[in-house]
């Protein structure tokens, strides 16, 4: 899992997982958000099913482990 803050994680798991996953976080609060696929970038969809972001996964990849550069 990755911490997107500290009350938030984003979880990857395997589509063989996945329904028993969701099963096990039934009684929280917890959505599925994408898949990963081969596209190079990452797509986070809202609850309407539109994308709510779009960006290169490779930038990502540098963002995070660079560290902040602010």
């Amino acid at each position: 899992a990755i911490a997107a803050s500290c009350t938030r994680f984003v979880v990857e798991v395997s589509p063989e997982n996945a329904a028993a996953f969701e099963r096990l976080l039934a009684a929280h609060d917890c959505a599925r958000i994408g898949q990963v696929n081969a596209t190079g970038r990452v797509t986070i969809l809202g609850t309407q099913g539109r994308a709510l972001l779009d960006l290169d996964l490779e930038r990502l990849r540098r963002a995070h482990q660079g560290g902040f550069q602010g």
